[in-house]
């Protein structure tokens, strides 16, 4: 690598007409020498655990990935773990990402890009409940509580730029997004009483649900 770029940029409509409406874009850009062809990355792998054996093993891993070349760049990103749950409830993820970066003839380029996001959790409670009465009489209720969830999320992005001559160029940019989420949640609480040796069953109510949607986004820029 030469250098490594940070600034902020104009939005394309700024660029073609000139005028700053205060809209800036971060941009990074990585400039590698002319007959630099390379592959590097770096990969990282985290285990523990909340409790003092591993019976519950926590683990996060992440790597990383850059294929280098004069005009084409490609990187891939890669990142899991089990570490975003808390004592009522278990949850994991995943994140994936490619990026790729290319010179199409002598006056375009192109970069496109997709991104995978997978969340999925569960959580769980239970709850007991003891009332006296005069008559000692008792009154037991117990709830059991249970839901699930889950979290796809996909994106995909295009840039093709062409530069005509010194005044004129073309910005395209296409988007698109999906994503889809269900979940699944339950309950049952059973009541009972007591008199002395004698337990009663009172009532017993279990209830249950579930929901599916999705969504897509598309949209289409253009500059010329």
């Amino acid at each position: 690598i030469k250098k490594i770029q940070v600034y902020d940029a104009h939005a394309d409509q700024s660029k073609f007409t000139g005028f700053d409406d205060g809209q800036m874009i971060r941009t990074i850009n990585i400039v590698t020498r002319r007959k630099f062809k390379g592959l590097f990355g770096r990969p990282s792998i985290a285990i523990g655990s909340r409790a003092a054996n591993l019976k519950t093993p926590l683990y996060r891993i992440a790597g990383k990935a850059f294929l280098y070349g004069p005009d084409k760049q490609i990187s891939f990103i890669a990142k899991a773990d089990n570490t975003r749950g808390s004592r009522v409830g278990k949850s994991h993820g995943s994140t994936y990402g490619l990026n790729y970066r290319n010179k199409v003839g002598q006056k375009s380029k192109v970069t496109a890009s997709y991104t995978l996001n997978k969340n999925a959790g569960n959580q769980s409670s239970k709850s007991w409940r003891q009332d006296l009465y005069t008559n000692d009489t008792v009154f037991n209720k117990n709830s059991v509580r249970g839901s699930w969830n889950s979290q796809v999320n996909h994106k995909f992005t295009l840039d093709w730029e062409t530069k005509f001559d010194s005044t004129n160029e073309l910005y395209i940019r296409p988007r698109y997004s999906f994503g889809s989420d269900h979940s699944t949640n339950g309950s049952t609480t059973t009541i009972d009483s007591a008199y002395l040796d004698n337990v009663v069953h009172k009532n017993k109510t279990e209830n249950s649900g579930r929901s599916d949607g999705s969504q897509h986004n598309f949209s289409v820029a253009t500059t010329y």
